[in-house]
């Protein structure tokens, strides 16, 4: 049994397919003849068999199989549980056999043929979440210059991105001297986001500086009634999209430039006296005569 992501956006979700393979084992002493599945499961589609003819002791897993398209209530329910049927004919007469399921340890024998028969459970809960981080500048000291002192701000988007309520979402920042306030946020439906639980400030040092930018990463966490599951941060206005930790969710690191351009032209003159004369006046008629 596998499930299949028809649509490709990375949760289990309505329109989904489950794929099953039946395994069909002669366990008795005479071959077996027109071996057939059936499966009650209202919507799955069963191909191929029946099997002409199956020998002591051998198997046949290829032959049939089925196919399950999940609906919304079987995501809301969080499972899709089947058993099937197997029968088949032969010299000594007919045979039949309930399901069983080879990953399920329990070993139920409901039919008391001594053999189990626990049913195929598709457990359809999938908790993920998605934090984003993005970061802004204040000029603390209002000197127009970016330097020691002045106070970075982070704001934290965390997003359900699977198909299971959460639960105590907390999320943590190694970068030394960040201060993280706000959560845990106590719970987080299906499809929501919460950008306001969360915030952080940082004090940029002169090493900031003189390094020309900051760089960092925060992790989301969280629980469910499936298990708990995590995420490391991204900048959504980094449009490179690295995937570092292969969960089909961009990780691209929060980073902000320090360097700043910056120029101050001051201009001054002096007088030069080129012809060597300050002030020049033409004679008059009186003083030619």
């Amino acid at each position: 049994m596998c499930i299949r992501d028809s649509n490709g956006n990375g949760i289990i979700d309505a329109g989904d397919t489950i794929n099953y393979v039946f395994n069909v084992i002669n366990t008795g002493n005479v071959d077996l003849t027109n071996v057939t599945v059936t499966d009650p499961l209202p919507g799955v589609v069963i191909s191929g068999g029946p099997i002409a003819i199956l020998a002591v002791g051998t198997n046949d897993n290829t032959t049939i199989g089925g196919t399950y398209t999940i609906t919304a209530a079987d995501v809301a329910s969080g499972s899709v549980s089947n058993t099937a049927t197997a029968n088949g004919d032969s010299s000594a007469g007919p045979a039949t056999d309930t399901s069983d399921d080879p990953t399920d340890g329990t070993d139920t024998d409901a039919n008391g043929d001594g053999e189990p028969d626990d049913v195929t459970v598709t457990d359809l809960s999938q908790p993920l979440l998605s934090l984003e981080k993005t970061a802004s500048y204040t000029d603390t000291n209002g000197n127009g210059v970016i330097d020691a002192g002045d106070t970075m701000s982070y704001a934290f988007n965390v997003i359900n991105t699977g198909n299971v309520v959460l639960t105590n979402i907390t999320v943590t920042d190694p970068l030394p001297g960040l201060v993280l306030v706000g959560g845990p946020i106590a719970s987080l439906a299906v499809g929501a986001n919460d950008n306001t639980t969360f915030s952080g400030t940082y004090v940029l040092t002169a090493g900031d500086i003189a390094s020309g930018g900051i760089s960092n990463q925060a992790t989301a966490s969280g629980d469910s009634a499936a298990g708990s599951t995590s995420d490391t941060s991204d900048d959504p206005n980094n449009p490179t999209d690295n995937d570092a930790d292969g969960d089909g969710d961009p990780d691209d690191v929060t980073v902000f430039d320090l360097s700043q351009a910056s120029m101050s032209l001051e201009k001054t003159s002096t007088y030069v006296d080129s012809n060597g004369c300050l002030l020049y006046t033409s004679p008059s008629p009186r003083d030619l005569s």
